[in-house]
C-alpha cells in the first residue's frame, strides 16, 4: 500500500513539474505580446489625440 501511494505521488510531482516548465515559457511569451499590443494600442490612441 505504501509503495503504491508513494509512486502515484512521485508520478504525479513530475507531472506537475513538466507540466510548469511547459506552460511557464507559454504563459510569458502570451503575456508579453499581450502587452506589447497594449502599449501599441496606448500609442495609437495617444497619436490620434495629437
Amino acid at each position: 500500500m505504501i509503495h503504491t501511494v508513494w509512486l502515484i505521488t512521485m508520478i504525479n510531482l513530475v507531472l506537475l513539474a513538466c507540466i510548469t516548465f511547459i506552460y511557464i515559457p507559454i504563459v510569458l511569451t502570451v503575456l508579453r505580446s499581450l502587452r506589447e499590443k497594449r502599449q501599441q494600442s496606448l500609442g495609437q490612441e495617444k497619436g490620434m489625440e495629437i
